[in-house]
Formats: C-alpha cells, sequence, structure tokens
C-alpha cells in the first residue's frame, strides 16, 4: 500500500443474510459500494440470496481473491436508515439472533424477496393559477362542488360520497380550497 486515497476506498461489503449464522458475510464491493442499509444479491452457497449491506470495510480476514463479488445492487439509496440499521444490530446482538433476520425483519415482506420498490402512488397535488388541479401520478378527478371547493375522486374508490368532509382519507377523497 502506497498511502493514496484510492486505497483507503471501502472495498469490501458487509452483508447480513437470513441464514442461522450469527454473523456479517464479506464481499468483493462493486464501485460505487452500495449505502449500508440497501439490498444486494449475493453468491451464497450454490444459489444466491438477498441481503442488507451492513458496514463497508478497507479489509476482510479472507484474502481478497477469495471474496466473490456482490451479484447485484437492488436499491440505488439505502432502505434503512443508519438509527434503524444500528437498532436491528443491537436487536440481533441481544436476542442471540441472525443480524439477517433481523434487518430483513425490518423490510415489508415484498422487499425481502428482491422485488424493486414501488413507485410513490401520488407524488405532487396543486393547484395551478387558472384553478385547475393537477396530479403527477395516478389518475384521479378534479370535481368542483360548492362553496368553491375542489374535491380529488380516485377511481378506486367510487365507494366514497362527494361532499364529504375535510378529514377525508387522502387515497379516498382529497379536499382541495381554491
Amino acid at each position: 500500500m502506497n498511502g493514496t486515497q484510492a486505497d483507503a476506498t471501502p472495498r469490501i461489503v458487509r452483508v447480513a443474510l437470513p441464514v442461522p449464522l450469527r454473523r456479517l458475510f464479506d464481499y468483493a464491493g462493486p464501485d460505487p459500494a452500495p449505502a449500508p442499509g440497501a439490498r444486494v444479491r449475493v453468491p451464497f452457497g450454490h444459489g444466491q440470496r438477498i441481503g442488507i449491506v451492513a458496514a463497508l470495510d478497507t479489509r476482510s480476514a479472507l484474502p481478497p481473491e477469495q471474496l466473490k463479488p456482490v451479484a447485484a445492487v437492488l436499491d440505488a439509496a439505502p432502505l434503512l436508515d443508519a438509527e434503524l440499521l444500528a437498532s436491528a444490530l443491537w436487536a440481533a446482538g441481544y436476542w442471540l439472533g441472525s443480524p439477517g433476520d433481523a434487518l430483513l425483519g425490518a423490510l415489508p415482506v415484498a422487499l425481502r424477496g428482491g422485488r424493486p420498490l414501488p413507485a410513490a402512488r401520488v407524488a405532487a397535488v396543486w393547484s395551478s393559477a387558472a384553478g385547475a388541479l393537477r396530479i403527477t401520478s395516478n389518475a384521479a378527478q378534479a370535481v368542483p362542488t360548492s362553496n368553491s371547493r375542489t374535491e380529488v375522486h380516485h377511481p378506486r374508490c367510487a365507494d366514497v360520497p362527494a361532499g364529504q368532509s375535510d378529514t377525508t382519507v387522502a387515497d379516498r377523497s382529497l379536499p382541495v380550497r381554491n
């Protein structure tokens, strides 16, 4: 090592896998390295497993030629923030559980299997200068009502009566004041 900046770049990805072993597994990291809290697909045994990046490091107990590379980074941004990551790892140690079981247990079931993170249902709602209501995703219909109000009705929620109070659920009817 010559002490350059490139030598300090984390190349080892410590992954928590849902297996009955109370340890993290070292893999050769891609460039750029995934952030701690992101999901990765890695080779394990005769197949591949989904795991959570628990840490990044520059050294491993194994020689570099024995480290298998990360097969795929599934998330551009971490799904678990640093506080939740630390809490789940603490819980795994306290109850003598697997770090992978604790971390993947913090995710919804659909994300544990490697499915992509679903897109946001409604990205933004705003009223333009002309008073027309705009919704950037999930088609909804703006319905003018009396008292200079506009209500937004989502097509999946036809059972919600028009003119419902201002305390309506966001997925059913969104009252918007003009």
